[in-house]
């Protein structure tokens, strides 16, 4: 970068840094305090160079995404750059920490596909869903990052294997790359993998289901067949029921040791 980033450091003079946050091989990440608000935001400065027509792009598309509003989604405030080096200011959300795979069940994944349904519905995809992209707060609440970003500051070798290859991607982000990473993401929740052969799933489901989840999990489907706010529905139906099923069982065992234990001391004393 033009400007040395270091804690006490004034950026692009209104961005005070704190300390640096993180480690990715892309960018520095900074914690810093927005001097013109008071508020507390990351700089993410790219650590190399892209054109100034993707930077100029970027910037636009950015700019077309401030009337995403959803819960679930965290838009970068600004993106700028120094040359041809750019950098992003993100809001900060207290005591949020970055998702990883162990995080991934159905709790996680239900407002991901809310989210990316409603950004869909309004020809905005993302095109980037990993867990290195989400962020989850003190109330377990996700927060979706990375929304019109150049791919420079939403890669991660680390989960690679939750979005589309390279030689299958677009120019831009579209919907098809979404469906295809959120059905990855369906995959490790059932199995612990991202590949996963539904036959091998030994919970009931209805044929509705069992439709559903082949199409997210299959490479080959045609995406633009699933409507992601109905296949939600049908999906928390099925999810929902197993959780029930599993806390039933918990509760039978649970409920059931007490009275072991008195049977088998009542036996002891008798002997």
């Amino acid at each position: 970068m033009t400007e040395q980033l270091e804690p006490g450091a004034i950026f692009r003079n209104q961005y005070k840094l704190k300390k640096e946050v993180g480690q990715h091989s892309a960018y520095q990440s900074w914690l810093a305090t927005d001097e013109s608000t008071g508020n507390e935001v990351l700089v993410k400065a790219l650590r190399s160079e892209i054109s100034s027509r993707r930077i100029k792009a970027s910037r636009e598309r950015l700019k077309e995404m401030q009337g995403l509003i959803h819960p679930n989604i965290l838009l970068a405030i600004e993106l700028d750059s120094q040359g041809n080096l750019p950098y992003i200011i993100e809001p900060v959300i207290a005591d949020a920490r970055p998702a990883t795979k162990e995080d991934i069940s159905w709790k996680l994944i239900d407002p991901l596909i809310d989210a990316i349904a409603f950004s869909n519905s309004v020809g905005i995809a993302h095109g980037y869903i990993h867990p290195g992209n989400l962020l989850i707060d003190r109330e377990s609440k996700i927060h979706i990052s990375g929304f019109g970003l150049p791919s420079d500051f939403n890669l991660n070798n680390n989960y690679n294997d939750f979005l589309q290859k390279q030689s299958s991607r677009k120019k831009y982000p579209v919907k098809e790359e979404d469906i295809f990473s959120i059905g990855r993401f369906l995959a490790y929740s059932l199995s612990g993998s991202v590949d996963f052969d539904l036959n091998n799933y030994s919970l009931p489901m209805s044929s509705e289901t069992r439709e559903i989840l082949n199409i997210f999990l299959n490479e080959s489907s045609n995406y633009q067949d699933i409507d992601l706010y109905e296949a939600k529905i049908i999906l928390a139906e099925h999810f929902d029921n197993q959780k029930k099923t599993i806390d039933a069982i918990s509760f039978r065992r649970n409920s059931e040791e007490p009275e072991n234990r008195v049977l088998q001391e009542s036996s002891s004393r008798k002997n």
